[in-house]
Formats: structure tokens, C-alpha cells, sequence
């Protein structure tokens, strides 16, 4: 049995009775500088959520017995590319190399999916910051985590599981046939957050 569950940083008291999330809150890392709530998101606010993912996706994984995912799915239509980093289908990654590819996907550099070969473990991103973890056992250490770190883990199916290559729904961050949501802004502010360029670039 595999236990699912959506992560994010949006409450859930503040869904309404369909369960959209109508409060004024940031999407991505592009959006850095703008105001939400009347609180402008700066590139420290949006590390510190981008960490909170990361370190609660790997907490799940650890906790349920696993070191490592397999990419699948995977959509880079931009060509990203980083030494040391396998960014093709099938390669297994852990640690470091995991960590990095889950916060690709949050930056919306890429898209994939992250699974083992059994199918009942995975970590899963959605469109506007959403992430999806399945696990082999509840893992209470890890939902403690996610909520010290200020997120919210709620029982919830991942609608990327069992979708098919065609995606008919137009679940994935990432469509196919058309490059990711990444722009020339987003691309800056990963740099930013990377330490790669410095803040008057």
C-alpha cells in the first residue's frame, strides 16, 4: 500500500469548499520582487520555501528506507545541463544529485518524475508550486518535518501517478511538444539563488 500525500506551503483553511486555493500567494521563483498579500516575495523568503520542499521530499524518502529515485517522464525541452548532473531518462539519482532535481522542478527548469522501480515510493511536482510524495509507510518523522518547516501535508493523491504519456489532462508543469514555463526572469533568479551571478546583474 502506498500512502500519498500533497506537500505544499498553502493552508488548507484557506481552500474553498471546491478546493481551489483563491488567497493572493507567489507560484514560482520568477515572481521574486513581486508583492503577495501585501509582502513583497524576496529571494531569501523563496529559498527558505524551496529548502523546505527539498528537505521534506528527502525526509520521505529516507524515512520509507529509500536512497535513491529513478528520472522518468522526463521533459527538458530547454536543454538543461549541469556537470556532474544526469539529466536523461532512467538515470537513478540520490543524495545530492536527488536534491538537485527536485529543486529543478520547483524552479520549473525541468520536469520529471521522480520514482523507484517498484512504483511505491515517488516524488511528484504540479503546476504552481505543488508537490506530491508517495511512500511505502505514513513516515510521521517526515510529516513532522514538513510542518516544522512551515508546510502542509495533507492525504492526497498524486493526479501525475498513473497519467499517460499524452498527459490528456494537462497535468504536467512541463506540456509536451512545448518548452517549460521558464523565462529569461526565471533563468535569472535560479542563477541568483544558485550564487552564480551576483544581485546587480
Amino acid at each position: 500500500m502506498t500512502h500519498q500525500y500533497r506537500v505544499t506551503k498553502y493552508d488548507p483553511r484557506k481552500r474553498d469548499r471546491w478546493g481551489a486555493y483563491p488567497a493572493d500567494d507567489w507560484i514560482g521563483q520568477d515572481q521574486i520582487g513581486q508583492t503577495f498579500g501585501g509582502v513583497v516575495l524576496t529571494a531569501a523568503e523563496y529559498q527558505r520555501v524551496e529548502d523546505a520542499y527539498v528537505a521534506a521530499a528527502m525526509a520521505f524518502v529516507r524515512e520509507s528506507g529509500g536512497e535513491a529515485l529513478r528520472v522518468t517522464t522526463l521533459e527538458n525541452h530547454g536543454g538543461h545541463a549541469e556537470p556532474g548532473l544526469r539529466l536523461v531518462e532512467g538515470a537513478l539519482l540520490s543524495g545530492a544529485g536527488l536534491e538537485r532535481v527536485c529543486r529543478l522542478n520547483l524552479r520549473g527548469m525541468l520536469w520529471c518524475k521522480l520514482e523507484d522501480a517498484a512504483g511505491g515510493r515517488f516524488v511528484h511536482f504540479g503546476y504552481d508550486y505543488y508537490m506530491y510524495v508517495g511512500v511505502p509507510a505514513r513516515c510521521e518523522g517526515a510529516i513532522a518535518l514538513a510542518r516544522r518547516l512551515g508546510l502542509f501535508v495533507e492525504d492526497f493523491a498524486s493526479p501525475h501517478r498513473e497519467e499517460s504519456e499524452e498527459d490528456p489532462d494537462g497535468l504536467r508543469p512541463a506540456v509536451k511538444g512545448s518548452p517549460p514555463r521558464k523565462t529569461a526572469k526565471r533563468e535569472l533568479a535560479g542563477a541568483l539563488l544558485d550564487g552564480t551571478v551576483s544581485p546587480s546583474a
